[in-house]
This record gives structure tokens, sequence and C-alpha cells, in this order.
């Protein structure tokens, strides 16, 4: 059976994928800045703050986009290298399409 661009059942689910959408922006404007994350690792000066940070394959809290809120890059004496980094989860962007009449749906 073909379901018609028009019908009620596609309106709505587009509505409720677009409300969806609305309140995980929202979720995730609140929780900026709410969750941090500190590591420290061998000397890495690429890491800079404001870039985005990538963490994979650790603890299921921790993998994902962070965005580099400090770092401080250590060289000691001898062969101590370090890269110390406070982390923050990102701000995300939501696109929402909203549509003028029906018949663009």
């Amino acid at each position: 059976m073909a379901v018609s661009l028009n019908t009620p059942y596609v309106t709505l689910t587009r509505l409720a994928d677009q409300a969806k959408h609305m309140a995980e922006g929202k979720l995730n404007k609140l929780k900026r800045g709410k969750k941090s994350l500190t590591l420290v690792r061998p000397l890495s000066p690429e890491i800079v703050a404001e870039s985005k940070l990538i963490i994979a394959n650790h603890k299921t809290s921790a993998n994902g986009e962070w965005v580099v809120k400090t770092v401080q890059h250590t060289v000691g004496s001898g062969n101590y290298t370090e890269t110390s980094v406070e982390a923050i989860l990102p701000k995300k962007s939501v696109i929402i399409l909203i549509f003028a009449n029906k018949s663009q749906i």
C-alpha cells in the first residue's frame, strides 16, 4: 500500500520528529558545561582550547564529541612531557525545517 505524503500519519510523524529534535537541542543546551572530562596524555600540541576532541574506545560516558575548555602542555626535564585537558560537552546545533503550507510536506 502506497502512502501519500499528505496523509495525517506522515504529517504527524514529521511533526513528532521535529518536536524530538527541538527537545534534544534544548536538552543539549542545558547540559553544556554540566558534564566535564579531564584527561592527561603524552604531549599532544595539536590539542588547543576551543577545539573539538573526539573520544573513542573508552567508557560509554566518556566516548563522544567534546570541546576543549582548557589545555596545558608541560615539557619538563628529561623525557617528561604531557598534555592536560579539561573538556565540556559541545553545544549541538539542530536544524528545524518549517514548511509554509501543507502542500510542501
